[in-house]
């Protein structure tokens, strides 16, 4: 559900990209390569978050279950603060380095070039088959 979801924003975000920064990107899911990456990565991603809830879930005796929880010590405390950690340090990761992007993009965009894009003349040379 997640990955329909991101190629929905990305079929609507794309065009507001390109608009922004003066590309043409395209998403082109027809590509056998890329229906194959992005299927790895589903699996990846699902098979990799599915497994610690069910290593810890099969580690308890039903008996012991049912009964009152007792808070896990040791190296499974231990692993789980590492886990909050790192998604923490890595949500935040993210939201600095969009900021950055977007104040890049931003600059690109409006600037000073030190001339008068308007007073410029272009002209596109194309090349001729065989002239270098």
């Amino acid at each position: 559900m997640a990955l329909a979801v991101a190629l929905l924003l990305v079929e609507f975000a794309l065009p507001i990209f390109n608009q922004l920064t003066v590309n043409h990107l395209s998403l082109d899911l027809s590509h056998t390569k890329l229906a194959i990456g992005l299927l790895a990565i589903v699996l990846m991603v699902g098979f990799t978050s599915g497994l610690y809830p069910a290593l810890f879930l099969s580690s308890f005796a039903p008996v012991t279950a049912s009964k009152s929880f007792k808070q896990s010590r040791g190296n499974k405390t231990l692993f789980r603060k590492v886990l909050v950690v790192f998604q923490f340090t890595l949500s935040t990761t993210l939201i600095i380095g969009t900021f950055v992007v977007n104040s890049q993009v931003s600059f690109i965009m409006n600037r000073e070039l030190g001339m008068n894009r308007e007073s410029v003349v272009y002209h596109l040379m194309q090349k001729k088959p065989g002239t270098q």
